[in-house]
């Protein structure tokens, strides 16, 4: 997939801005308990090859390698332990959770006792609901780490805000969005990636 004139010209003020960014401010400066701060070491992923291995989920398959690296330095990073719960199921969310490294078991209120849970390794991707409609979703399921497990986050305002400077790649997300949801959903009016898909 290759970049227009504009959609090159957006790309090449992003990475300007970002490195004038990186130069005169300071990095914010986050609680992070001992026992992550291990885990977080213990992690064989390297920020800097994020983006490639973005490639590699089927939900970016589609992007161009240039989206994918500004994405990648938007994630959030957080470390799930063997047992806590990464999002529960009924409750609104805005969050899409990219599993890069563990092990998470997804379980449903309408599961049956004998019904196994669904587990899934990385690299995966779930609660990806409120990047499509551009607001915020409701949970359809409990997901709980089984093991240690690397999780980045991206905000469905920081995934879009993107997108409005890549055009095509709006595109892409627009039509996952509307094979996925068709009519059955309609998201808020505003700057969302299927907004202009609800007449």
């Amino acid at each position: 997939m290759g970049f227009t004139k504009f959609e090159q010209e957006q790309l090449r003020r992003l990475i300007a801005g970002q490195a004038e960014k990186n130069e005169d401010n300071k990095p914010r400066r986050r609680f992070v308990s001992s026992r992550t701060k291990t885990m977080m070491l213990r992690s064989p992923i390297d920020v800097r090859d994020l983006s490639f291995r973005l490639q590699t989920f089927p939900f970016f398959s589609n992007s161009h390698r240039d989206f994918l690296s500004l994405l990648s330095r938007e994630l959030d990073i957080r470390i799930f332990h063997p047992g806590q719960t990464v999002l529960r199921e009924g409750e609104y969310g805005e969050m899409t959770y990219i599993l890069v490294h563990g092990e998470v078991e997804v379980v449903t209120e309408s599961m049956s006792e004998t019904h196994p849970p669904i587990r899934m390794r990385a690299p995966s991707i779930f609660g990806e609901s409120p990047l499509l409609i551009g607001a915020p979703a409701r949970r359809t399921a409990t997901v709980i780490a089984r093991a240690i497990c690397d999780v980045r986050m991206v905000h469905q305002r920081i995934f879009n805000q993107l997108l409005s400077h890549f055009p095509s790649e709006r595109l892409v997300y627009r039509k996952m969005a509307k094979e996925r949801y068709g009519k059955r959903r309609r998201p808020r009016r505003g700057a969302s990636i299927s907004s202009t898909d609800s007449k």
